[in-house]
């Protein structure tokens, strides 16, 4: 038995999704942030169902991967070039695993697969702090990415930890929901120009976050939030 040589966990693990199971819509925007900033055309594949624990991929290559966990299973194809990727978000967290292969044409049941429609989205950056909020007004998803250190006493800013949350926008409010609560907090958002906003928190923040204004930059050409 052959077995994938290239594997990278990427530690995508959303802090609302620790308490719960990762829904399949969640699955996907976990994998559209991670190819958000390709600039190759490409495919996303995905299976229909969660796998069972002890689920193999076999590869048009014959190489083979053995997951002991249940997952969302897709698969990235490059039509331009001859390699592809696995993006294997575990159910029980959202952790992203990274699987690359060279030479590879795909599944070998990849016809069955589900292809899966690309949201309109935008990714917007703090000019400061490391955090990074993705839009996705479709389906009125926000991912947010936090990478700052938050200190506990007290927080350093607003943001809350990486996670995924529903979100609306009434009267300049954008307005997000911690799942399974009554509670709704809002950031008031102020657009500078057709790519910079700023962001400052309602009057009645989250037990221990700090009230702060931040400013935050588009990265893509599609900008709404």
């Amino acid at each position: 038995m052959k077995t994938l040589i290239s594997l990278l966990s990427l530690s995508f693990v959303f802090f609302f999704t620790l308490s719960a199971q990762t829904t399949q819509i969640e699955a996907n925007l976990i994998v559209m942030e991670r190819l958000s900033n390709e600039t190759k055309d490409y495919i996303i594949y995905a299976q229909d169902s969660v796998p069972t624990e002890g689920y193999t991929i076999t590869t048009s290559l014959e190489e083979m991967l053995e997951l002991d966990y249940s997952c969302w299973v897709y698969y990235v194809n490059y039509p331009d070039e001859p390699n592809g990727k696995y993006l294997i978000v575990k159910e029980s967290n959202g952790s992203l695993l990274e699987v690359n292969t060279n030479n590879n044409e795909g599944p070998e049941d990849l016809e069955e697969w589900r292809v899966v429609t690309l949201l309109e989205f935008s990714v917007w950056k703090c000019t400061v702090y490391d955090i990074t909020l993705t839009f996705f007004p479709l389906i009125n998803k926000i991912i947010i990415e936090n990478n700052e250190v938050l200190s506990p006493q007290p927080p350093t800013h607003l943001m809350l930890p990486s996670c995924i949350l529903d979100y609306y926008i009434i009267n300049d409010e954008l307005h997000w929901i911690i799942p399974e609560t009554s509670y709704d907090y809002f950031w008031k958002v102020t657009f500078l120009s057709d790519n910079e906003m700023e962001l400052l928190f309602g009057p009645m923040p989250p037990p221990g976050v700090h009230i702060g204004l931040y400013f935050f930059i588009c990265q893509t050409i599609f900008n709404e939030i």
